[in-house]
């Protein structure tokens, strides 16, 4: 059964385990469509909750109950394609979960929230399965140093370095949906459509209808306001909006979501993972659009024309001089494709890294008995550092939920990569900070990504 091993995946924190255990049912074909229905970033179930149902609880053959769950599957593209949709489709899934056995309705109630909650994703999916499920594209900046900038062509463009959630917003024949850098689905409540719909009818209110004739996907950042307008400072921002992946942000919160646009790219090349138009005539076409649309819970990214490196180092000093993190630096001419761009360029004062959260070193004092510094590490497992300085809410949250920790993706903020005194075999960070909880991202930063 499909809940028995998903459930045994989920008892154990080893990610060399869970590998194993996917290994063991390589050949098993229904669970390879349970996990690309679940982990696949192009199908989306526009179910924001799951409705209530009464359990199935015993077979009733009249009934040709259970309904088993290959078949359940078969049903939730009249979800995915918007076939069925509203009330509609809460009362067809309702009606498909109280007529399966209780193991095989969690594992739909699963699909639909877009992850087995075990531990593992789409990447560890693909180390026993290769490219079974397709993985999510995203354009990355390189860091600064003297053999990445000298790759800048001028005049270039330098804008504001996004410090909010890095979001896709995919609007597809009328409809709109948001995924994180991982591919997961950011649910805000619907608060962003009306305005990013906007944008879709400046670009293609003269074309004639077709087929996907608006398929596009923009590429920009999450952010919240304050009452006054201002911009929520990224750690409560983000704390918020961590719950909008977790499908439970309240609508309170939602109202409040802005989103920074940089990019647009046609979901056919998204999907091919490159697009060759230059950049700057992707920016120009969304830089009219945003300006024309007047949606007001769009905004283009501060961007500025720089001709020397001398006016791209002004620009980024101006910009932490008013409490920003900094600029990214991109080539006007660059393509979007799903790596880390050599025409793009990061420009901040400190450094940043996603890493694994991989273990836990016990507390002493008035900690004893609680977390007191976690052990993460990079995907390669080649940078390992233990983050202590943690907040009291946090060391407690983190206490009380120590076993869903491991494996997730938090946020380090350090000022340079060391080498580990006690260790020849890893690499340490000097000053490592707790920033936040990634729960945009499943995978950690490479050593090679992280200076």
């Amino acid at each position: 059964m499909i809940y028995d091993i998903i459930q045994e995946i989920k008892a154990t924190s080893s990610k060399n385990e869970k590998i194993e255990i996917l290994k063991k049912h390589k050949d098993n074909e229904l669970l390879k469509k349970v996990l690309v229905a679940c982990y696949s970033p192009y199908v989306q179930y526009y179910i924001r909750k799951i409705p209530e149902y009464t359990p199935c609880t015993r077979p009733e053959p009249s009934l040709g109950l259970p309904t088993p769950l290959e078949e359940a599957l078969e049903v939730l593209p009249a979800l995915s394609s918007r076939e069925v949709t509203g009330h509609d489709a809460r009362d067809l899934l309702a009606g498909l979960l109280g007529d399966m056995s209780p193991e095989d309705a969690f594992i739909i109630e699963r699909i639909i929230a877009k992850t087995m909650d075990a531990g593992f994703s789409e990447s560890t999916v693909n180390k026993v399965w290769k490219k079974l499920v397709p993985t999510y594209p995203c354009l990355l900046a390189n860091p600064y140093k003297e053999k990445t900038i000298a790759k800048i062509i001028y005049p270039a463009y330098s804008q504001l370095k996004a410090d909010g959630m890095r979001i896709n917003a995919h609007i597809t024949n009328g409809k709109v949906s948001l995924c994180g850098r991982s591919g997961k689905p950011v649910d805000i409540l619907g608060e962003l459509d009306a305005d990013l719909l906007k944008i879709r009818d400046e670009l293609y209110s003269k074309l004639e209808d077709g087929v996907e004739r608006d398929s596009f996907v923009i590429d920009g950042e999450l952010v919240l306001v304050e009452k006054d307008g201002s911009v929520m400072a990224r750690k409560k921002g983000n704390g918020k909006l961590n719950k909008a992946i977790r499908g439970k942000m309240p609508a309170s919160e939602a109202k409040a979501v802005r989103i920074r646009v940089w990019d647009i790219i046609p979901l056919k090349d998204f999907k091919k993972e490159k697009c060759t138009t230059p950049y700057h005539l992707r920016f120009e076409t969304l830089k009219n659009a945003v300006a024309k649309a007047k949606a007001p819970k769009v905004e283009l990214i501060e961007t500025r024309e720089v001709n020397n490196l001398a006016e791209a180092e002004e620009h980024f000093a101006e910009m932490l001089g008013r409490g920003e993190e900094g600029t990214i630096l991109k080539n006007k001419n660059h393509i979007w494709e799903d790596k880390r761009s050599a025409g793009l360029v990061k420009m901040k004062s400190e450094k940043d890294c996603d890493l694994e959260v991989i273990g836990y070193n016990p507390g002493k004092g008035k900690f004893e008995g609680m977390v007191g510094s976690i052990i993460c590490t990079s995907a390669d497992r080649l940078v390992e550092v233990s983050i202590s300085g943690l907040s009291d809410a946090l060391r407690k949250e983190i206490t009380d939920n120590a076993a869903s920790w491991i494996g997730r993706i938090v946020e380090v903020r350090y000022n340079e990569r060391i080498s580990d005194k006690s260790r020849t075999d890893v690499d340490s960070l000097f000053l490592p900070r707790f920033v936040e909880l990634r729960e945009d991202k499943s995978e950690a930063n490479k050593s090679t990504e992280i200076l």
